[in-house]
C-alpha cells in the first residue's frame, strides 16, 4: 500500500461528531455486521461527554443511508431494522483474566415497521466503557470512519488508533497473534482456517478502507511466523497529518467554485418527475412548506391507490388545501405514538427501578444473615422451617429448603424469599 490518499477534514456537523470509547470496550470480543455498525457508531456520535446516563435515542434511517451513502429504499430499512433487533442478541465478551464479563450492546429496540426509524436503548452496563470516561480511552472523528463498508474495518481502525498515541505522531503498530485477532472479531475458530483466507477476506480490505478513507495510512503489514505456519500479523500506520486538508483553509479551496445548493423544495419537485424550470415556478406560487407537505401527502396516497399521473395529481393538490389536513391527521397520530411510547417506557423505567429496588433488598436482607453469629442463624433457620410449615407451603418447598439448608443456601434460595424476609423482619433483623 504505497498510496498515500487524502484525509478531508469536515465542517459538517455529523462529521464532527467525536466517537469516545474505554480501551476494554475496543478490545472485546464481539461479531457485528457492518448495518449493525453503522446504527451503533451513529449513536455513539450522539453520545456527549458529560453525560450522566444514556438516553433513549433514535436513529433516523433516511439520515443514516445519506451519511454512510447508502442507497435509501424500503429494503435498506427493513435490513437496519432486523439488524439492529438481532442485536440484542450480540453478546460482547469483556472478560480479563479469571473474570467472565459478558454483556450486549443494547438493552431495548423498537420501530414501527414500514417507517425509516429505530428507537434504541444501549444496555446500562456498558455505561462504564462510554460514559465520563477519565483514563486509558481513545477518541476519533466519525468523518473518519463514514466511507467505511465492513465492519472489520472499523474494528482494525479501532485497534490501531487505540495504539497511535505511542508513534508520538509518528509511525505505531500493532500485532495480535491470528487465534487472538479472531477471537476479537468473533471468527470462530472453524471459519477461516487457511491464513490466505483470513488475509485476503478480512484483514487486506480493512486495512485498504482505513488506507483509503480514513485519516490514517497503513505503512507495512508483515506476517509473522512460528516455525512454517504463519503466526501472528503486525501493522504499521501512520497518521495522514501531512495530507490532511483543512477547508477552512483559503489557500486549498481558492480555486474550487462551490456548487450551486439547490433549495430542499425545488430539488424534492425534480426528484418527483418535474423539469428545474417547473419545480422553481411552483415553489415560487405555492411556497416550500406547502409543496413539501403536498410530496409528502401524494407519496403517501400513492401506497393505497394508483395514480396514472402523479405530477398532474400533485398539481391539483397543490391547488386545494396542499395535503393540510392530511399532515394536521398525520401530526395527530404520531403525538398519540410519541405519548404511547412515553407512557410505555414510563412503566418499563418504573418496572426496571422496582426489581432493581428488589434485587438490592434481597442483597442486604441476606447480607445482614450471613453476618450473624452460627447459632442465631440456625434459630432464624428453623424459624424459617416452621414459618414454612405453617403457610401453604408444597412439599416441594419443603424439599428445596432442607436441601439448601444442608449446603448453607437456605437463604439464598428465590422462591423463599418471601418467607425468609418475613422471617427476618419478624425477628427484628430487618
Amino acid at each position: 500500500m504505497n498510496d498515500e490518499g487524502v484525509f478531508m477534514a469536515s465542517t459538517k456537523d455529523r462529521e464532527l461528531e467525536i466517537i469516545k470509547k474505554d480501551n476494554r470496550l475496543i478490545e472485546a470480543n464481539y461479531k457485528i455486521t457492518t448495518n449493525q455498525w453503522r446504527v451503533i457508531i451513529s449513536l455513539l456520535g450522539k453520545i456527549r461527554t458529560d453525560d450522566k446516563d444514556f438516553e433513549d435515542y433514535t436513529v433516523n434511517l433516511a439520515e443514516l443511508a445519506e451519511f454512510f451513502k447508502v442507497t435509501k429504499s424500503r429494503s435498506f430499512y427493513a435490513e437496519v431494522q432486523q439488524a439492529t433487533r438481532d442485536l440484542m442478541d450480540t453478546t460482547i465478551d469483556i472478560s480479563m483474566g479469571k473474570r467472565r464479563r459478558y454483556t450486549h450492546f443494547v438493552s431495548f429496540v423498537e420501530y414501527v415497521e414500514g417507517e425509516a426509524s429505530i428507537l434504541i436503548r444501549f444496555d446500562k452496563a456498558l455505561k462504564p466503557y462510554l460514559l465520563n470516561l477519565q483514563n486509558n480511552f481513545t477518541t476519533y472523528e466519525l468523518a473518519a470512519v463514514m466511507n467505511f463498508k465492513t465492519s472489520y474495518g472499523i474494528r482494525f481502525y479501532e485497534f490501531l488508533k487505540m495504539r497511535q498515541n505511542m508513534g508520538k505522531g509518528g509511525q505505531f503498530y500493532i500485532q495480535y497473534s491470528l487465534l487472538e485477532l479472531k477471537e476479537k472479531l468473533g471468527i470462530s475458530p472453524d471459519e477461516y482456517r487457511y491464513t490466505k483466507d483470513l488475509r485476503v477476506r478480512v484483514i487486506e480490505p480493512a486495512l485498504k478502507e482505513i488506507h483509503e478513507y480514513s485519516d490514517l495510512q497503513i505503512v507495512q503489514t508483515d506476517y509473522i511466523k512460528k516455525g512454517r505456519a504463519i503466526h501472528a500479523v503486525k501493522i504499521v500506520a501512520e497518521p495522514k497529518k501531512q495530507r490532511m486538508l483543512a477547508i477552512q483553509d483559503p489557500e486549498n479551496i481558492r480555486d474550487i467554485t462551490p456548487p450551486e445548493v439547490i433549495p430542499k423544495a425545488v430539488q424534492a419537485l425534480i426528484d418527483f418527475g418535474f423539469s428545474e424550470p417547473e419545480s422553481r415556478a411552483l415553489v415560487r406560487e405555492h411556497k416550500s412548506k406547502k409543496v413539501l407537505t403536498a410530496i409528502a401527502y401524494v407519496t403517501d396516497k400513492k401506497k393505497t391507490e394508483a395514480i396514472k399521473n402523479q405530477c398532474l395529481y400533485l398539481r391539483r393538490v397543490m391547488k386545494g388545501d396542499g395535503g393540510e389536513q392530511w399532515a394536521k391527521e398525520q401530526q395527530e397520530a404520531q403525538d398519540v405514538r410519541k405519548k404511547r411510547l412515553f407512557e410505555e417506557r414510563e412503566q418499563a423505567n418504573a418496572e426496571a427501578e422496582r426489581v432493581e429496588r428488589e434485587r438490592a433488598e434481597i442483597k442486604q436482607v441476606q447480607a445482614t444473615f450471613e453476618a450473624l453469629e452460627a447459632d442465631e442463624q440456625e434459630a432464624l433457620l428453623d424459624a424459617f422451617l416452621d414459618e414454612l410449615e405453617a403457610s401453604d407451603a408444597n412439599a416441594f418447598m419443603l424439599d428445596r429448603f432442607h436441601k439448601a439448608r444442608t449446603k448453607g443456601e437456605a437463604h439464598r434460595v428465590p422462591m423463599l424469599y418471601a418467607h425468609f424476609k418475613r422471617v427476618m423482619r419478624e425477628h427484628g433483623f430487618i
